[in-house]
C-alpha cells in the first residue's frame, strides 16, 4: 500500500513565510487530513520546500514527509510542469492542472521525454477541470506513459489534502528511470 501524498500545494502562499510555527501549522494540516505527506510546490522559491523539510525533520522529527518541489511556467501559457525533487538527485516531473488540451497535448508531445505523470484531478482548478475531457487525459497519459494524479494545488492550509494519491516512492523512482532527463523544464 502506498503513501497518502498531496503532489502539488503552495504553502507559502498559505503561511507567507517558513518559521517553526508556520511550519507546525503545515504539519497539523497535513495530519489532519490523514496524508503521510506533501509536496511543497511554489512558484518562485523552490527553497522554500528545502527550508519547510529541514524544519519538519529538525523539530517534528519527519512527522510528515516533505518533498521539495516547484511549478514552473512554459512557453505555453496553459501548461504549468511541477518538478518534485525526490532523494538521489531524481526529479519526477507532471503537468498540472491541463484545462486547455490543445497545448496540453502539444506540449507533451514535445516533451514527453521528461515527464512522468499528469493531473486527472486539481482542487484549486475542479471548475476549469470540469470542463474537461478526461478521456482524452488518460489517452495522452497511456501514449506517453504517464502517472495519473490528483492533487489539491493547495493555496491555504485548510485545502491541503482536499485531493491526494495514494502512490509508493518507490513507483516514482521506477518512473523517474524509465526516462532520465535534464534537472529542469525547458521552455521552448
Amino acid at each position: 500500500m502506498g503513501l497518502k501524498l498531496d503532489l502539488h500545494t503552495h504553502c507559502y502562499e498559505a503561511t507567507m513565510c517558513s518559521s517553526v510555527n508556520a511550519v507546525e501549522k503545515i504539519v497539523n494540516a497535513v495530519k489532519a487530513r490523514g496524508l503521510d505527506g506533501i509536496a511543497v510546490t511554489e512558484h518562485i522559491d523552490k527553497d522554500y520546500g528545502y527550508r519547510v523539510k529541514r524544519i519538519v525533520e529538525k523539530r517534528f522529527d519527519g512527522e510528515v514527509l516533505i518533498i521539495p518541489g516547484q511549478e514552473i511556467n512554459t512557453s505555453l501559457i496553459h501548461v504549468q510542469v511541477v518538478e518534485l525533487y525526490l532523494s538521489d538527485n531524481a526529479t519526477f516531473r507532471f503537468v498540472a492542472h491541463p484545462y486547455h488540451l490543445t497545448d496540453f497535448s502539444r506540449y507533451v508531445a514535445a516533451h514527453a521525454h521528461e515527464l512522468h505523470g499528469v493531473e486527472i484531478e486539481n482542487f484549486q482548478h475542479r471548475w476549469e477541470m470540469k470542463q474537461v475531457n478526461r478521456e482524452k487525459i488518460r489517452a495522452v497519459a497511456e501514449e506517453y506513459d504517464l502517472m495519473l494524479l490528483a492533487n489539491s494545488d493547495a493555496h491555504s492550509l485548510g485545502d491541503i489534502g482536499r485531493y491526494y494519491n495514494e502512490v509508493d516512492l518507490g513507483e516514482l523512482h521506477k518512473r523517474i528511470g524509465r526516462k532520465r532527463c535534464k534537472s529542469k523544464v525547458t521552455n521552448e
